[in-house]
């Protein structure tokens, strides 16, 4: 099946040619109320019982990267979001996601659109403001059309005007509701398709680090089938994406975590 070429696409391909010769509660209220419960909770055990994993949380001097995959600064942001007042009227899951995952703010565009300048390796890509791609978890039952069926997608929430994000071949280009710029399709047509293609993977392999940081972390959840009933599957998958970002956000390293052993 051939795609009729997206204008935008080839507007981006006119750039970088130009450019290349210039050079209850929500599950994670849940796990945070456990958490903010520990010390009442090993208080009523008897004190020559052992609990390691609330032992091991009391203790303010002990990593909790290994048990709970977490620092203990990313777990304290955690608590904090989860006493926060909410506001916004959107319910439990809304008021959490959407002050952990959200689009930039405006005035955050231009320097998005730099790094992905930056990633691509051209100016053309100065208005690049994100990157999509689609993770694959394994359940019992499949489902698709996740992209049209997005919000961001029915709502045109996302990207802007004047701004795009990136996709894989999986995606569509198109430029209504959202701009998403894809690559070409194979057989490519001679080398400033090949180039163009190279740009593009470049600049959208930041969200399949995301991905593979995000599984990584939680290798328990995402390497093998979800035994959950699938109504609930999209409410895991958001706890792990809130956590992964606060675990960014507070300088959970992954790297770091890889030295210390698993505790048994």
């Amino acid at each position: 099946m051939s795609y009729v070429m997206c204008p935008l696409r080839a507007s981006l391909l006119a750039a970088i040619l130009r450019s290349n010769h210039q050079l209850r509660g929500t599950a994670a209220e849940d796990f945070g109320l456990v958490l903010q419960t520990c010390k009442t909770v090993r208080s009523t055990l008897p004190p020559t019982s052992t609990c390691l994993l609330l032992d091991r949380f009391l203790d303010h001097t002990a990593d909790l990267r290994p048990d709970y995959r977490l620092s203990r600064t990313t777990i304290e942001a955690l608590l904090r979001l989860l006493r926060r007042e909410k506001t916004h009227g959107w319910g439990q899951d809304l008021e959490v996601l959407m002050r952990v995952i959200r689009f930039p703010l405006s005035a955050q565009l231009a320097e998005v659109g730099r790094g992905f300048q930056q990633l691509a390796g051209s100016p053309a890509f100065s208005n690049c403001v994100g990157a999509i791609d689609g993770c694959h978890i394994r359940i019992k039952a499949p489902h698709g059309r996740v992209l049209r069926n997005s919000p961001v997608f029915v709502s045109a929430s996302y990207p802007p005007p004047g701004h795009f994000i990136v996709g894989d071949g999986g995606y569509p280009c198109i430029h209504a509701p959202i701009t998403l710029i894809t690559p070409y399709r194979e057989p490519l047509r001679g080398p400033v398709e090949a180039r163009f293609n190279a740009r593009h993977a470049k600049a959208r392999i930041v969200i399949e680090r995301v991905f593979g940081m995000m599984k990584a972390r939680w290798r328990g959840i995402f390497f093998k089938a979800l035994k959950v009933n699938t109504i609930f599957v999209p409410k895991v998958v958001a706890v792990c994406t809130i956590l992964h970002n606060l675990a960014v956000t507070n300088g959970d390293s992954l790297t770091q975590m890889k030295k210390i052993p698993a505790s048994t």
